[in-house]
């Protein structure tokens, strides 16, 4: 994987794919949801696709967790031997692309119950990451989770990453509904509450099959390698059906940027606020106040010493 050959074309650079779509809009998505849609810009409906499992974090160790959650869920809830429970899973998670799609084919349980069992001991596993933070921080287009998990315990990994802030929504189980990915029928969904065409998303994804679907919406390409992919068997031939592929997304772009740089916001001149705060987001903030300048929290120019100490600022 990582000789693979890189970009099969230069996805939504300036001059490319036209605009469409676009326009306010907001929703809520059922019982335990927590997804709104914030207006997207209609001339530039850029959105920002993002896979959780394995794609915002890599925490193999609690990925093997949650697998073997499902085993043990399997055994003690639906009466499975323990022993039969990871072939009969991987029988049925081959057909279906999801667990409890999988095995609610043959069972019938609580699904409120399933995920709390399956996904327990989150904040165990997962910490807060800055690096991924710097990531999505510098791309400035709007960001949605898209995952087979549901939309309540995609919330909780968010926060424990310390990047929920950063989303402006989660496209989960609750609001799938009887498709998951890969289907096409899942894409559709998204794509149409968003109101865009496919060509005007970029999806980062640790699961081939999923991005190979992807593809086929004219979507931006992004696979995050890792356990999934190894265990998928991806070959170079399947690589160069993809725009990119990075060893994580922990690095503050620095892999991402050289494949996909336009997704990132230029730097020259340009001070990129932290929502979370700090004293470069106060100094902008005491700026915008002293010059009458338009407040705008995630684009400023940032003041010079010599600015600041012409409207009366101090510095030490």
């Amino acid at each position: 994987l990582i000789d693979a050959p890189h970009p099969r074309r230069a996805w939504g650079s300036p001059g490319g794919q036209e605009t469409r779509g676009g326009g306010p809009m907001s929703f809520t998505m059922g019982p335990g949801a927590v997804c709104f849609c914030e207006t997207l810009e209609q001339e530039e409906p850029l959105v920002l696709l993002f896979d959780l499992d394995g794609t915002l974090y890599q925490n193999e160790d609690y990925l093997n967790h949650c697998r073997q959650q499902v085993f043990r869920f399997m055994s003690t809830e639906l009466g499975v031997p323990s022993e039969e429970a990871p072939i009969l899973w991987r029988e049925l998670f081959k057909k279906y692309n999801q667990s409890l799609r999988a095995l609610r084919t043959r069972w019938e349980f609580d699904t409120d119950h399933y995920w709390r069992f399956v996904r327990e001991g989150t904040s165990r596993y997962i910490k807060q990451d800055p690096q991924l933070r710097r990531t999505l921080l510098g791309m400035p287009a709007a960001k949605y989770v898209f995952t087979n998990c549901r939309e309540v315990e995609a919330q909780e990994a968010l926060e424990c990453l310390g990047v929920a802030d950063l989303f402006d929504g989660i496209f989960g189980a609750d609001f799938l509904g009887e498709v998951c990915k890969p289907e096409p029928a899942a894409f559709v969904k998204v794509l149409t509450r968003l109101g865009i065409d496919g060509s005007r998303a970029v999806f980062f994804e640790d699961s081939f099959k999923n991005l190979a679907t992807a593809v086929r919406f004219d979507m931006g390409t992004v696979l995050v390698r890792g356990f999934t992919a190894r265990e998928e068997g991806v070959t170079r031939d399947q690589m160069r059906r993809i725009d990119a592929h990075v060893r994580t997304l922990a690095d503050g772009g620095a892999e991402l940027k050289e494949y996909m740089h336009h997704l990132f916001e230029p730097t020259d001149g340009i001070c990129r606020t932290d929502p979370q705060g700090g004293i470069l987001f106060m100094l902008g903030e005491l700026w915008n106040l002293w010059t009458g300048a338009e407040a705008a929290r995630d684009v400023r120019p940032f003041p010079s010493v010599a600015d600041l100490t012409a409207v009366g600022g101090q510095s030490e």
